[in-house]
């Protein structure tokens, strides 16, 4: 149940702030961050990389990219599109990998 005490009807003291992520788990975030960037940076070509940069290292929208990079706002979503899935397909491979290890 939300909001209920513990037993004991003791008001339990919280240690840390639930808004705030653990350190662990803000540094294992931030290793995993890197290394979907350094594999990203190995997998793609530049077109590729720069639009995914833009979209969620810079936090732009498909139109903003478009722009920045010269293309339309359509082929911004499509190199989006491919250049994610072969993210996905690499880190399926090396989850696969590391399974039958």
């Amino acid at each position: 149940r939300r909001g209920a005490e513990p037993s004991g009807g003791e008001a339990r003291a919280d240690t840390h702030d639930a808004r705030q992520p653990e350190p662990w788990r803000a540094a294992a975030a931030g290793e995993l961050r890197d290394n979907l960037w350094a594999a990203a940076d190995r997998l793609l070509d530049d077109a590729s990389y720069t639009v995914l940069w833009l979209r969620f290292g810079e936090g732009l929208d498909p139109p903003e990219v478009a722009r920045v990079v010269g293309k339309t706002t359509v082929h911004v979503r499509v190199l989006q599109h491919r250049a994610l899935k072969r993210l996905r397909k690499a880190m399926e491979a090396m989850e696969s990998e590391a399974h039958h290890a």
